[in-house]
């Protein structure tokens, strides 16, 4: 199942490690007018990412999910509510200055 939904996450990956050799050949590719090769690559590399996307959302739909827990829905809600929020405040504190 891994090699079903890898191959997004493997080509942006690749795309994003040869970035210098992909922009200088696309623009030559535009006859030297890097703002188009800019702009071009620019949208391959968020259309591989929206794709990348896509298929782990995939790979998520196809996981086995709990149908039940063994406590109430609300109180996982509230964990999950403040953990987000003791992260999202970590995360702003280590930006603070």
């Amino acid at each position: 199942m891994l090699a079903k939904y890898s191959s997004g996450l493997l080509f942006s990956a690749v795309l994003n490690l040869s970035n210098l050799l992909v922009y200088r050949w696309m623009t030559r590719l535009f006859f030297g007018n890097k703002y188009v090769a800019c702009y071009v690559f620019a949208a391959i590399v968020f259309s591989l990412g929206v794709y990348r996307d896509y298929k782990y959302h995939e790979a998520l739909l196809d996981q086995a999910t709990i149908t039940s827990l063994p406590v109430d829905d609300n109180i996982v809600k509230s964990i999950a509510v403040g953990l987000y929020v003791i992260g999202t405040g970590l995360v702003l504190a280590a930006f603070w200055r």
